[in-house]
């Protein structure tokens, strides 16, 4: 899945790879990248990813009860990982404060 994400991104194809899918089609994707949406390796490729499954599909998430709980997964999700990464940021700060008082 990664090697075809990164294929895709790399000829610009994902919007085309994308568009036109019914749920059944779009819930592994999505899956995939709540998965790996908070991987520091495919944080780049599954943001994208996920930015554009929202831009292509936000109209259509009421008419699918399964689309919208992934999406919701996905909200839970990326919040989850925003709250990790400040938490890390902020003791980042205080480690440097540290280490710059010794």
């Amino acid at each position: 899945m990664l090697t075809l994400l990164t294929a895709l991104r790399h000829r610009s194809a994902m919007r085309t790879a994308f568009k036109g899918r019914d749920e059944t089609s779009l819930q592994p994707i999505l899956r995939w990248v709540i998965k790996y949406i908070g991987h520091p390796r495919y944080i780049k490729l599954t943001s994208d990813v996920a930015m554009l499954l929202l831009d292509l599909y936000s109209e259509q998430t009421m008419d699918s009860p399964e689309i919208d709980d992934l999406l919701n997964q996905l909200h839970r999700k990326v919040r989850h990982c925003s709250e990790l990464a400040q938490a890390a940021y902020s003791t980042q700060g205080m480690l440097d404060l540290l280490v710059s008082g010794a």
